[in-house]
């Protein structure tokens, strides 16, 4: 009789070794470039979404900056002057030296802070009785005064990163548009002055006669100009000139030959620069002001060293291709930096003190009282 082989015979002995689960190295290189790929494709969305979140952020403060500036309009029936020395007109009108930002301090929800300003401030702890600051402090441009050192997180772009040094004065990314001529910038001379900024005077509605829709009224400017990028900084000793109160700079052309680099385009090659925006309470033009001269994210320029007056400076942000900007009735647009800058035949800036703006459309968005009939659909 055959005997049959036992089940135990008939199964095969596996190694104990070899029943192990796991990833063989190929299975491990595909999982890891699958994820590689997924990175790669989630990695701009996320910024973009980050962006975009950045970007409604300084919408929604150029929306507060135009609610404060109609809050201040119906208390005074104007809005705050590009620089003075009081809340409302001021006793010396050749003497402006405060920012409209620090006028529209009250309407911004700062109260606590406005109320430190406009009091004679005792810096001791406990306080001692002995003033230390007049109201308003001595000056506008002083960071030993406390006050001025108070970072309103309202005048940041979060795009243009933080603040980078606390113990100056506190920065800001929004400025008032002080028109398409540049000698107007801090200048009291009732004739360049086109937009709706002016030392020592205060412009309203009514003097948006181009209309309110189309005329600017505060826009971005970058700040961080260590990177000589366009939108941070002005570049000094450009020969722009030379310079005529009534006509400004004869070739501001010359502004974007000089301010460009081409082996770093947006950026300006070597030379001396002033910061934009390092000092909310400044109303000098490289502080806390722009021009329709050059186009959104276009360089700055001056033709000496005092970017505070007489300069070309220009709106920008850090948001891609656009800058943001609030209108005169509180609306806010974003603005292409394609947006029309040039009329053709336009070789020198003057005449630019009456009639239609010689740079296009963002320069008759500049002017209040030149007669220009533009399109929303032009910006």
């Amino acid at each position: 009789m055959v005997s049959l082989p036992r089940r135990s015979q008939l199964t095969p002995q596996l190694n104990p070794s070899r029943n192990r689960s796991g990833f063989t190295l190929i299975e491990l290189l595909v999982v890891i470039a699958i994820i590689a790929i997924l990175v790669s494709l989630l990695l701009p969305a996320v910024q973009q979404a980050r962006e975009a979140a950045r970007k409604s952020q300084c919408q929604n403060n150029l929306k507060q900056l135009g609610l404060a500036a109609h809050n201040y309009h119906s208390t005074y029936k104007y809005f705050p002057a590009g620089g003075s020395q009081a809340l409302n007109r001021p006793s010396d009108p050749n003497d402006p030296g405060y920012s409209f930002l620090v006028m529209l301090l009250p309407y911004m929800d700062q109260p606590a802070l406005w109320n430190q300003v406009k009091a004679p401030l005792d810096t001791t702890d406990p306080p001692d009785g002995t003033i230390d600051f007049p109201p308003f402090g001595n000056n506008h441009y002083s960071s030993d005064y406390p006050p001025w050192r108070v970072q309103v997180a309202t005048l940041l772009c979060p795009s243009d990163g933080t603040r980078t040094d606390p113990n100056t004065i506190a920065d800001t990314n929004y400025a008032i548009n002080w028109g398409d001529n540049s000698s107007a910038v801090i200048d009291r001379n009732d004739i360049p002055c086109r937009g709706m900024a002016q030392g020592g005077r205060w412009l309203g509605l009514a003097d948006a006669r181009d209309g309110t829709v189309n005329t600017l009224l505060y826009a971005e400017i970058g700040r961080n100009y260590s990177g000589r990028t366009w939108q941070g900084g002005v570049m000094r000793d450009v020969n722009i000139g030379p310079y005529n109160n009534n006509t400004g700079y004869p070739n501001p052309g010359n502004c974007l030959t000089a301010a460009s680099d081409p082996d770093n385009p947006g950026r300006y090659p070597a030379g001396p620069l002033s910061d934009r925006g390092g000092s909310y309470t400044d109303w000098g033009g490289h502080a806390t002001g722009f021009t329709t001269i050059m186009a959104p994210n276009g360089p700055s320029c001056t033709d000496n060293g005092a970017p505070w007056e007489d300069s070309i400076v220009s709106a920008g942000s850090y948001h891609t291709g656009i800058v943001q900007a609030v209108l005169c009735d509180g609306s806010v647009r974003a603005i292409s930096e394609t947006i029309n800058t040039v009329t053709a035949g336009r070789a020198s800036e003057a005449m630019v003190a009456t009639g239609k703006s010689p740079y296009g459309v963002w320069g008759g968005l500049g002017t209040r009282d030149a007669g220009e009939v533009i399109s929303g659909d032009e910006f």
